[in-house]
């Protein structure tokens, strides 16, 4: 017998706040530590870098979040933990209202209910960082879109989900070309019935990103995202194996190239062009070896239990990266049985014309950017709830049709 919603974001909250409380005011991970920096530098002196100079390295929504939080309630990053809490606990909610649409409000119960326990949701509800902004602005992204390609979609449908998928795009860069085939699935789905809300979609999708790529090109003269993308793809080519081993041994072996030594002194987009140029050149070069290592990425991306051999770089605790083992368990118990599920539901539904086209499409469009560029275990999380709806659809079905036979 499942609980009702709102026990369920009940449940769901208590689990983020009891593990909010217990990280308290410390810092758990290095890229928690560079946001949380960047935010308090954008709080007290209005400058979103490290000090007085401007930076574009890392992309906006997360810092300017913390940023609104520091500014309301104090430079606390235990009171900005809580407030991310309840940015999780409204994942769930979107993903109960969006797994009900498309699979019944059975199925929306199930995949909340799984969500509000799921261990990777609730240690990312605590850390400071992209995974959990960028998995609620993703999955009320999806279902506001799913509602604008059903039925009499009205334009307050479009402006959300444009929005929405503005806003993901600012949390991760890799989500600013996906709007672009939502539009085109749009219209062949509407057979260009929504030609109009399509257009505030697509207008409103690519605002807050080009408003960010204005500010870039006053700051830095390139109308860019960001100024990293370029040393995220040389890295994770030329120094692939360094790479797996810690970035900052990567980092290391890319400061003795020559390029390295040249582009130096460059400005940050001149610096960050030189090292795509030189990521592209060793691909062409290389063929076999990016489609190998493009395998292994993929392999990363999907694999069922974190890696126990890289530590570097996370704080030691009683939980967070002093056991690894704890993360091993927990995957071990979670991920095999989600994933498989989830492939069951989405060929069930799909056999049964079900509208699972546009979860199926962004799993495989998050996927292959990861195979492509990077991947790690963790840049799974925006794509599990999809895989837990799919996967809740998939046991109810499975089950229902065992009980019948």
């Amino acid at each position: 017998m499942l609980p009702s919603i709102g026990g369920v974001l009940l449940m769901g909250f208590v689990l983020r706040l009891g593990f909010a409380l217990y990280l308290g005011g410390g810092i758990y991970q290095p890229d928690e530590g560079v946001y949380v920096t960047m935010a308090r530098n954008l709080h007290e002196r209005g400058v979103f870098g490290v000090g007085d100079v401007p930076t574009a390295e890392r992309p906006p929504a997360l810092p300017f979040l913390l940023a609104g939080i520091f500014g309301l309630l104090g430079p606390s990053v235990l009171l900005a933990r809580i407030v991310h809490v309840l940015f999780s606990v409204a994942g769930i909610w979107a993903l109960y209202r969006y797994a009900s649409l498309v699979f019944g409000r059975q199925a929306g119960l199930m995949a909340a209910a799984i969500a509000a326990v799921y261990p990777f949701f609730v240690y990312w509800s605590g850390i400071l960082m992209t995974e959990t902004l960028a998995t609620v602005l993703v999955t009320f992204a999806l279902w506001r879109t799913q509602v604008l390609s059903e039925g009499e979609a009205r334009m307050r449908d479009a402006v959300a989900a444009g929005l929405l998928w503005g806003l993901a795009s600012l949390t991760r860069t890799q989500n600013l070309a996906f709007p672009v085939a939502l539009a085109a699935w749009l219209i062949w789905k509407a057979r260009l019935g929504l030609r109009k809300q399509v257009l505030v979609f697509l207008v409103l999708a690519f605002l807050p990103p080009m408003l960010w790529a204005a500010r870039n090109w006053r700051q830095f003269g390139a109308l860019t995202m960001d100024t990293h993308a370029g040393y995220t793809l040389l890295i994770r080519t030329m120094f692939y194996d360094q790479d797996n081993i810690d970035t900052g041994v990567a980092r290391q072996a890319l400061e003795q190239t020559e390029f390295y030594q040249k582009a130096e002194g460059l400005p940050a987009v001149e610096r960050d062009r030189v090292f795509s140029r030189e990521a592209l050149n060793f691909i062409r070069e290389n063929p076999g070896t990016y489609l190998y290592n493009s395998c292994r990425n993929f392999w990363q991306f999907w694999r069922f239990y974190p890696r126990m051999d890289k530590t570097v770089g996370v704080v030691d605790s009683a939980f967070v990266g002093g056991k690894r083992m704890y993360f091993a368990l927990l995957s071990g118990l979670t991920e095999p049985l989600l994933i498989l599920c989830g492939l069951a539901g989405l060929y069930l539904g799909w056999k049964r014309g079900l509208p699972v086209l546009l979860p199926g499409l962004f799993i495989v469009f998050t996927t292959g950017i990861h195979t492509l560029v990077i991947a790690q275990m963790r840049y799974r999380i925006p794509v599990m709830p999809l895989i837990i709806m799919l996967a809740s659809y998939g046991m109810i079905s499975l089950w229902e049709k065992a009980r019948s036979r």
